[in-house]
């Protein structure tokens, strides 16, 4: 029983990984285009406690994300 939740702890760890990796990609492409000197997290654990909705690109980050799931859906098939 242990190996079966090291193997599911590890299986977490690595799409967190990869997740991870995926938003920054998208965040580096999104400071590229638009010149951002910063992103910020705003959530628990940030020194971030306010900011401005106008410059919340979260649903941008978010179509990014979904369009390249769906590329890669099409290109498995």
């Amino acid at each position: 029983q242990q190996l079966s939740i090291n193997a599911i702890q590890q299986e977490q760890l690595q799409l967190n990984a990869q997740f991870t990796a995926e938003i920054e990609a998208i965040l580096e492409e999104l400071k590229a285009e638009n010149n951002y000197d910063f992103v910020f997290n705003i959530g628990g654990g940030t020194g971030l406690l306010l900011a401005n909705e106008a410059y919340d690109i979260t649903e941008t980050v978010l179509e990014l994300l979904n369009n390249k799931e769906e590329e890669e859906e099409v290109e498995e098939e």
